[in-house]
């Protein structure tokens, strides 16, 4: 495996290839996060789909509800209080060089689900996006990368969000 680390550009396709399944198997976590949300709410996977048969109070409680969780969330979970989303990996990337907080990562991920399940008027692509980045960042520092690997990475990281955020596989 030592040989591996030494032919650069083929270690890397091999990695860009892993965070790229990674990121694809996120994508649809984060989804099927959402449409669980959103069942619980309307018995659907889709607001869209029920929005005309839900009571009236379940479209007011929903996302006032979902909103209360999140903001629990973030003020337990993030030292700082705030959600970051891309533009904290690109703060990562330009301020720790490329090690992105696993565990801010983590809490805006169950609060984009929760959020956009709920009801709130949110896209999921910017959250698959920073997802994917993460995920790239938590195996090129697990395998040690340098920071100039791990920059690289996490750029595939993001191509992988925005491909499997948008369905484009190829992308």
């Amino acid at each position: 495996m030592d040989w591996l680390r030494h032919q650069e550009t083929l270690y890397l396709a091999l990695l860009a290839m892993l965070v790229g399944v990674l990121s694809g198997y996120g994508a649809l976590l984060l989804r099927f996060g959402i449409g669980w949300v959103s069942r619980l709410w309307t018995g659907s996977t889709s607001w869209a789909q029920t929005l005309n048969t839900l009571p009236w109070y379940i479209i007011l409680l929903a996302p006032a509800c979902g909103g209360l969780f999140v903001g629990l969330l973030i003020h337990k979970m993030l030292p700082a209080g705030q959600l970051r989303g891309v533009a904290g990996v690109l703060e990562d990337l330009a301020e720790r060089g490329g090690r992105v907080n696993q565990r801010q990562m983590a809490t805006e991920t169950l609060g984009t689900a929760v959020a956009i399940g709920s009801g709130a008027s949110l896209g999921r692509e910017g959250p698959t996006v920073a997802l994917g980045s993460a995920l790239a960042s938590f195996v090129g520092q697990k395998l040690g990368l340098n920071e100039q690997q791990l920059r690289v990475l996490i750029g595939c990281g993001a191509a992988a969000g925005i491909a499997a955020s948008f369905n484009t596989p190829i992308g």
